[in-house]
């Protein structure tokens, strides 16, 4: 009986102490999502400079509540990071044929917009190699959507990116005020395009966003791609065109 006896003790004991463990650990999983949540409060409200450790004299970076920063800003300062906020998005229109593989079949009808969302994943990819022909030396897939319809797929997608070239040098002694500027690519209404010279066409594009970063660099010493759109959108008298825009971030140096 004694032996008995303490067993259930043991066995008590121990389910006492598991109690007591498991009560710990949900007490720290629920402080540690609260505090979790107050953080990105607190960065929400009032974010960290990314550049604050170098202390440089910015000015103009701020939004107008003094304390979030203007677009631009933290994927600039955020050079490196593929993370910080950088995208391209892009829309396009290809033939159902040019996304199947080799030999591959049309899929049944049933099945025809599984395949375009499923095919825009990989046209994404090989967007993001066109982009890493002149802008980007990292390039990753956020989002892509596909939609079939009458034979042509219509594939949008977003990407994020590091950019190829470093963003200049900044001299820490100056005193410097950030700006961020919105261009148009296409100079007006659209460029002309086509279903067979879409890709090209939008290689071409990102090569001139590269080029114009690159002028904005000779020009102030420093220049970062922070955002990249290039849509392909039916024309109004028929065919296709292209629109783009890329925004710059930059800052231009004080005089003394």
């Amino acid at each position: 009986m004694k032996s008995i006896e303490g067993y259930i003790r043991a066995f008590a004991a121990a389910l006492f102490m598991i109690g007591g463990l498991l009560y710990f650990g949900m007490n720290v999983m629920v402080y540690s999502y609260a505090d979790g949540i107050t953080r990105q409060q607190r960065e929400w409200e009032n974010p960290r400079d990314p550049l604050a450790s170098r202390k440089l004299k910015i000015s103009e970076h701020r939004a107008e509540d003094g304390k979030r920063f203007k677009p631009g800003y933290v994927e600039m300062a955020k050079f490196d990071d593929i993370d910080a906020g950088r995208t391209v998005y892009f829309s396009a229109y290809v033939p159902l044929e040019d996304l199947l593989n080799a030999g591959e079949q049309r899929p049944s009808p049933e099945l025809l917009q599984v395949f375009a969302k499923s095919r825009a994943i990989l046209y994404a990819q090989k967007e993001c190699e066109r982009v890493m022909q002149s802008v980007a030396r990292e390039c990753a897939v956020n989002h892509a959507e596909g939609r079939a319809e009458d034979g042509i797929v219509s594939i949008s997608g977003y990407l994020r990116f590091v950019q190829r070239d470093d963003l200049g040098a900044i001299d820490e002694n100056a005193a410097w005020v950030f700006s961020n500027v919105n261009d148009n690519l296409t100079e007006g209404s659209g460029r002309p395009t086509s279903l067979s010279s879409g890709e090209t066409g939008r290689a071409a594009l990102y090569r001139k966003a590269a080029q114009k970063c690159a002028e904005i660099k000779r020009r102030e010493g420093n220049c970062a791609i922070t955002a990249m759109r290039v849509s392909m959108r039916k024309a109004y008298k028929g065919g296709y065109e292209l629109d783009a825009s890329a925004e710059y971030s930059f800052l231009i140096r004080q005089p003394a």
